[in-house]
């Protein structure tokens, strides 16, 4: 079954692993698609105390893997919905990865940042997914959206 809200033609290529799929680098087109976004997020980074990260919406881990100076002092969890992204990322990175619907999420553990890039576009309760943001920070929460249509070539 896909995901609600996701685009059901990539979707069920990513799942299913067909090979013409390349997900990492569609993933990666999507992610850098925006430099001054990913620039003003990076510098948010340099200027706060943050020692815990929960990013939702990890996808295949572009951000720690292509940042991993800026992410070595921080205790960085990564969290999607579909189990093959997060099973790239594991294959990838020795941190903690979680597969879950975050709207559905409980934790204890509260992060100094959550942060979700391009993720709520696709989200089916808006209001609870920003809610649990709230629920599981204790400092910052960084949202990005980009509420545009895009074709992935």
């Amino acid at each position: 079954m896909t995901p609600m809200g996701m685009h059901t033609t990539y979707t069920k290529k990513f799942i299913d692993g067909d090979p013409q799929y390349r997900y990492e680098d569609r993933f990666h087109i999507m992610f850098f698609s925006k430099p001054l976004c990913v620039k003003d997020f990076i510098d948010f980074l340099k200027v706060k105390n943050i020692k815990t990260v929960l990013e939702v919406g990890c996808s295949v881990g572009m951000f720690p893997r292509t940042f991993h100076d800026v992410c070595e002092n921080m205790e960085y969890t990564g969290m999607d919905i579909l189990s093959k992204c997060v099973e790239i990322c594991k294959s990838n990175m020795e941190l903690e990865f979680l597969c879950g619907d975050f709207i559905k999420f409980k934790s204890e553990k509260k992060f100094d940042l959550v942060y979700s890039f391009d993720v709520i576009d696709h989200v089916c309760d808006i209001d609870g997914f920003i809610s649990n943001i709230v629920d599981v920070t204790k400092k910052y929460a960084y949202v990005n959206a980009y509420r545009e249509d895009f074709i992935l070539i």
